[in-house]
């Protein structure tokens, strides 16, 4: 069964990966709850006995609650919009790139095997990580010619380490890119391979998946901000209504028809 779809709904600009990017995630990530607050009562405690002034430790917490805070107040009280917030599509939506068009959805993550959170961030991970950094400036700047459509970073739940999902145009030019001497991620490369052979400390890996132009794949979001490939660029954004209403209708399975008897399929 072919599948249909609307007209296209209006798409927010496409967002940079750097946007609104907490750096802190990635210690915050490793260091436990239990290690961070007993740092903090640890330095308090140093400041308190040892400070030649009695307000060094809460001059010092002041400084770093109070930003923080500050922005959250502004944004309660309307003076500041959050920009992820402002580019929320209401509803229930899809994501597809044009009929005639395949792409590569890749995964690129890294972690450091080591069950000690306080010896996780070396100077090698951080290196790793401004080199990913490097990586993704370079792909922004000349995503059109490379043929990268953009990528989001995400940082694990389960101890598994960082990871980026990216959209490419093809495998070719994910290889061009990645083999290229002239580009960003050859170095690093060299670097990481050496580094794998030396020591099981650090672990890096990737998957790439060739995603047909026939239309075999469904996406949809609900109340999101453009994302994943709803993000990239040229992918175009529809409502998911009539054929679009269910997975299976998505993928060209079905007529959109097919909700389960408990779901109410009025509201869809």
């Amino acid at each position: 069964m072919a599948a249909s779809a609307p007209s296209p709904l209006p798409k927010p600009s496409f967002r940079s990966t750097f946007e609104g990017r907490d750096k802190a995630l990635v210690p915050k990530s490793i260091a436990s709850l239990g290690v961070t607050l007993g740092t903090g009562v640890a330095i308090g405690y140093i400041l308190t006995t040892t400070a030649p002034f009695w307000w060094t430790a809460p001059a010092l917490s002041l400084t770093l609650l109070l930003p923080p805070l500050f922005r959250q107040l502004k944004l309660l009280s309307g003076i500041e919009k959050d920009p992820l917030e402002q580019r929320v599509v209401r509803g229930r939506f899809s994501a597809r790139m044009p009929k005639d068009k395949s792409f590569v959805v890749f995964l690129i993550g890294a972690r450091v095997n080591d069950p000690c959170d306080l010896t996780k961030l070396d100077s090698f991970y951080q290196w790793m990580g401004k080199a990913f950094d490097n990586m993704d400036r370079e792909l922004e700047a000349l995503g059109p010619e490379l043929g990268y459509l953009g990528g989001e970073g995400y940082v694990s739940m389960s101890r598994t380490g960082t990871l980026t999902v990216q959209y490419w145009e093809s495998m070719e030019k994910l290889q061009a890119w990645a083999r290229g001497r002239q580009y960003a991620h050859n170095k690093p490369w060299k670097v990481l391979q050496a580094k794998g052979k030396d020591t099981p400390r650090y672990a890096f890996w990737h998957e790439a998946y060739q995603v047909g132009a026939d239309g075999s794949y469904e996406t949809i979001y609900v109340n999101c901000p453009p994302l994943g490939l709803a993000n990239a660029k040229g992918s175009e954004l529809f409502t998911c209504q009539g054929q679009m209403a269910t997975a299976a209708g998505r993928t060209g399975a079905s007529d959109g028809k097919d909700w389960p008897d408990e779901f109410d399929k009025s509201q869809h």
